[in-house]
This record gives structure tokens, C-alpha cells and sequence, in this order.
């Protein structure tokens, strides 16, 4: 037996062929001396300077340019940083060769400012950004840093890419008396600095402590401490009344548990810098912190690339800074492909009281009024990826924002083309839950306050049959009971079409989407259905304490589908 499912809509293309141009009117150009080539300029290299010097051609000789690595590249000092400014509207594409292009935890890895980049091939690694703290006097933020593996904002596709190990945290927010805490670094490398004390105020006490991943700030009193290699700095105190500020998110390659702001396998742990309160507000913000890509013009992410083990964390604040660990985009994004995002997380800094929200934390992608297009059998690849947010200190009734692991649509739009939201609604007048994946139908019933109760999106089912991990997504049938007035779901076509046959009790609503009829897929998440004792209403559910309770109550009977767990139907996508 099945649950429901999502209606495919199939768009055609036309192709066209471009006409040759005529064999005379070539020759004609080449015997007056006339071109129309513009020939790709090409360079070998294995340094920095050698990958610098090659950058700067290829920005604006009027060409194509292709730049092939012939070994790998790391950074020597934070001068390093690769920046690329194409001007001359052709494309640079830099051939990887399989090799890795290392910042050392020194620096930012790349800066694509403007102009159309081809990367392929590379591995980009170990860029680290340490935000430092505010300053005291209740009007510096703490240090925001963007992308440490890359910040783009030209049209980049990186194709067969991988992007990982990268680190950025967030600098704590200045307060009243002291200044914010820096973010710390990476593998022993230095953090942010700390920021300045209020005049005033007693120097020993008031500067924001230096984060450093080797030793850790030991800034206290008035000044925020550093990010360190144990996670997040403390808040500091404001110098009026004895409050403390928010404290640094704390992130943790692998993901084992993540809680207040840290935890997970003991590998690499980065912390952003601790805030300090003011005398009478909620003080300063943490400095935000994206550790992969942060995109604000167009990346396309093709090929076999992979975005795993990325780290950010945020500062604390009067707002806790946010903290993502893969990618942020404002701008246009397209993941194509096999390409996976995996295994990053992102923490969001502490809030100060008085009141102050933690920031959020978000594992894959922040899509911030962005577009993004993901096909569905990408978005069940992303698998490892944690969001946590910053505690809201002190106040109980300003919460923190929900964590997110994998997208974050904030006011964008996102494509994820097979996939579609699965809405689930509470009919109190029979006690029963319908669920559409119709946004229109959605927003209708949910405004008929009293008759209709909104439950969100619940899980999300395909609109189209594809094959994934060797599992091939089979219809979701829907049917409308009309003695009973509820909505029947199934997988089995034997099932629907003898109830389908029975006119005067059902009405048949056709293919409401696609699930996957076995485990198998992963990301997949099990669907549960079962039957209410002494009635004729099913009910349907993806959480397993919901299922079991009802089981163990005797209120309801699992129906699962033949070969699957006891109840399970079949599997969904996680909302």
C-alpha cells in the first residue's frame, strides 16, 4: 500500500541547427587577411606567482585562455590569495589536472570579481577567514567573512571540483565597556584580532582576546575572548551589570552531535569570537560566516564536484552572526550533475540578553533572495550536512531561528525540479489529514480558519518517475472517499483500480506524484500508513514516534507495502 504523490509536468525544447557558413565566403575571409578566430592563449604553471602572473595575462589579452596546474599549489602567507578579474569578456578556464590548490589555512582561496571562469579538475582546500571583534563602545560589529574556499561574483562553472576543508568564523560583537573576541583559525593558524577596548575602560580587561586554533584567547572581564581550537569564545562582560555576551558558535568537522552551539567527532574544530553586551541595548552584531562559496553572481557546480567538510561559525552578539557551512548564494545558482554537498556545517553565534537572538546555522545551502536550481536526485545526495543555531540568551520568548542541514530558502526561489512539497492539513471535522502537493489548494483551505488546520509541508514526493541507486519511483495513486469524505492514498494498482471501479463510493483523482517504493535512496525517508480501528479513515505519516504510538495504543494498524518494514508504505524526500 502507498502513499501520495506529485503530478509531472514534461517541457520539450526545440533544438535548431545552425546553417555552415559557405566554404567561399571563408576563404574569401582568409586570403583578405580577415579573421574571425580568436586563437585560446595558453600557460603551464606550479606557483603562486607563476598562477598570479598567468591571471593577469589572461584578464585582458582579448582570448580565450586556458591555465593548466602541473603540480599542486599552496600558499606561503596570506599575500597569496588568488584574485582574477577577466575584462576582456572571454572565458579563462584553469585546467586542474587532478591537483590541489591549497591557502594553507592562511588566507581566502579565490576571488572571481567579475568575468566569465572555468574551473575543472582541482581540488580547493584550506582557505581560512578569521573575522576580528568590534570595538568597545556599543557600535562595532564583529568582523563578517565571506567564502573562504570562494567568493564569486562573475559567472563561474566548476566542473569535477572538489571544495573542502575550507574555515571561516565570525568575530564577536563589540559592547558598553569591552571589545568582541576574534574568530579563531584553523590547524594552528592565528584567528581575527580582538577588538579594542572603550576608553576608559581598564585596558587589562577590555580588549577583545586574539582567536588563535593553537592557543586561544584569553581575553576576560570586560573583552569578549577568542574563538580556540575547544569552539567559540566567551562573551565578555558590559562593565555595568555583570551581563555577559553571546558566546561564538562552535562548529566541528563531522557530525556527530552538534548542541549549544558545538560538538561532533574530535578532527577540527573552529569557534567564532565571543561578544560583550552594552550597557543598556542588546549590543553589537556577531560577524557572519560562510565557509565554502559565498556567491552573489552566477556558479554553476557541474560535473562529479563535490562541496564536504566545510566549516563555519559565527560570533557572538547582540545578534548572533550566522554561520554556513557550504554555500551562500544571492545570486544565481545551478548544481548539475553528480555533484554532492556533503558533511558541512555551519553554527550560529550566541545572542546577548536584553534581548539578542542567536544567529542561525545552516549545514548546505542559504539561498538568500537567490535563485537555485538543484534536480531532486541532488538534493538526496546531500547526506552529513548540520545547522545549528546560536542560543537566544536570557530571554525565553525570543528564540533562536531553526537550524537548517541542507537548503534554506530565504525569500528566493528554488527549482528543484522533481521534487515538490507535500502539504499536510487537519480536517477536524473528520478527524482525518488530507495532503496535496497543489499550492494553490494549499493557500485556499488554510485560510478557512477553524474548518482546516495547517500542519506545513510534511515531506516532499516526486512529480516524475526516474531511477535512482537502482530504485526506479513508482505512481502514488489518489482516491476521494466520498461516504466517509477523506482522501485515500495507495501505490498498489490493483488497489486503486478495483476501488476506482466503485463510482458511487469513490471519486478517482488520478497520479498524485511518485515515491520510491523500497529503502535504497539515499536521503530517502520512510512513509507510514495505517488503518484506525473500528473506522474506515487511514492515516498516513513520516514520523515513526507518531506511527508507533498509535500501533502501541491499539488506535491504529500498520498497512506497510509487501517486503518494507512494518507499516512503511513506501519512501519520500525530507522536507
Amino acid at each position: 500500500m502507498s502513499a501520495p504523490i506529485v503530478v509531472a509536468s514534461i517541457r520539450k525544447c526545440c533544438a535548431f541547427r545552425a546553417r555552415p557558413i559557405a566554404a567561399g565566403i571563408a576563404l574569401a575571409l582568409a586570403l583578405s587577411g580577415a579573421s574571425t578566430l580568436t586563437h585560446a592563449h595558453t600557460a603551464s604553471v606550479n606557483t603562486v606567482a607563476q598562477l598570479k602572473a598567468a591571471i593577469l595575462t589572461a584578464s585582458t589579452d582579448s582570448s580565450d585562455d586556458v591555465i593548466t596546474l602541473t603540480s599542486n599549489i599552496t600558499f606561503a602567507s596570506a599575500a597569496d590569495a588568488i584574485s582574477i578579474f577577466v575584462r576582456d569578456e572571454r572565458t579563462l578556464t584553469i585546467a586542474g589536472g587532478g591537483f590541489t590548490l591549497s591557502g594553507a589555512n592562511l588566507a581566502r582561496v579565490l576571488n572571481i570579481t567579475s568575468g566569465k571562469v572555468v574551473i575543472e579538475n582541482l581540488t580547493i582546500t584550506k582557505g581560512t577567514l578569521s573575522g576580528d571583534g568590534g570595538t568597545g563602545g556599543e557600535t562595532s560589529n564583529g568582523g563578517t567573512v565571506l567564502g573562504a574556499g570562494i567568493f564569486n561574483s562573475g559567472t563561474l562553472t566548476i566542473r569535477n571540483v572538489n571544495v573542502t576543508q575550507n574555515t571561516a568564523t565570525g568575530g564577536g560583537g563589540g559592547g558598553s565597556a569591552g571589545g568582541g573576541g576574534g574568530g579563531s583559525g584553523a590547524n594552528g593558524v592565528g584567528g581575527g584580532d580582538g577588538g579594542s577596548l572603550r576608553i576608559g575602560v581598564p585596558t587589562q580587561t577590555a580588549v577583545g582576546a586574539v582567536g588563535n586554533f593553537g592557543n586561544g584567547g584569553t581575553g576576560a572581564g570586560y573583552g569578549g575572548r577568542g574563538g580556540t581550537s575547544a569552539g567559540g569564545g566567551a562573551g565578555g562582560n558590559n562593565g555595568y551589570s555583570g551581563s555577559s555576551g553571546g558566546t561564538g558558535g562552535t562548529v566541528t568537522a563531522g557530525i556527530t552531535t552538534i548542541g549549544g552551539g558545538g560538538g561532533g567527532t574530535p578532527t577540527t574544530t573552529i569557534g567564532g569570537g565571543g561578544g560583550t553586551p552594552t550597557r543598556g541595548g542588546i549590543g553589537t552584531y556577531g560577524g557572519d560566516a560562510v565557509g565554502a562559496i559565498f556567491n552573489t553572481g552566477y556558479l554553476s557546480v557541474a560535473g562529479a564536484s563535490t562541496i564536504s567538510n566545510n566549516l563555519a561559525a559565527g560570533g557572538g552578539g547582540g545578534r548572533g552572526g550566522f554561520g554556513v557551512g557550504g554555500i551562500y548564494n544571492t545570486g544565481r545558482l545551478s548544481i548539475t550533475g553528480s555533484s554532492t554537498i556533503s558533511n558541512n556545517s555551519g553554527a550560529g553565534g550566541s545572542g546577548n540578553p536584553w534581548p539578542g537572538t542567536g544567529g542561525r546555522g545552516v549545514g548546505a545551502i542559504w539561498n538568500r533572495s537567490g535563485t537555485l536550481k538543484i534536480p531532486a536526485e541532488n538534493v538526496l545526495m546531500m547526506v552529513g550536512n548540520v545547522g545549528v543555531s546560536g542560543a537566544s540568551v536570557a530571554v525565553p520568548q525570543y528564540f533562536p531561528p531553526q537550524g537548517v542541514n541542507n537548503i534554506f530558502d530565504d525569500t528566493g526561489t528554488v527549482n528543484t525540479d522533481l521534487a515538490l512539497n507535500r502539504y499536510r492539513i487537519y480536517v477536524p471535522s473528520t478527524g482525518g489529514y488530507l495532503y496535496t502537493t497543489d499550492s494553490n489548494e494549499y493557500q485556499a483551505l488554510i485560510k478557512l480558519t477553524g474548518t482546516y488546520i495547517d500542519d506545513g509541508i510534511d515531506h516532499k514526493i516526486l512529480s516524475q518517475a526516474f531511477t535512482l541507486s537502482g530504485i526506479t519511483a513508482v505512481p502514488y495513486y489518489r482516491l476521494y472517499i466520498k461516504p466517509i469524505r477523506q482522501h485515500f492514498w495507495t501505490t498498489d494498482v490493483n488497489e486503486y483500480n478495483v476501488q476506482r471501479a466503485k463510482t458511487a463510493e469513490f471519486g478517482d483523482d488520478g497520479i498524485d506524484g511518485y515515491i520510491f517504493p523500497t529503502a535504497g535512496v539515499l536521503g530517502s525517508i520512510p512513509l507510514y500508513r495505517l488503518s484506525i480501528k473500528g473506522t474506515a479513515i487511514h492515516y498516513w505519516t513520516t514520523n515513526k514516534n507518531e506511527f508507533d504510538t498509535l500501533v502501541a495504543t491499539r488506535v491504529g494498524i500498520g498497512e506497510g507495502a509487501i517486503g518494507n518494514p512494518p507499516g512503511v508504505t513506501g519512501y519520500v524526500l525530507p522536507k
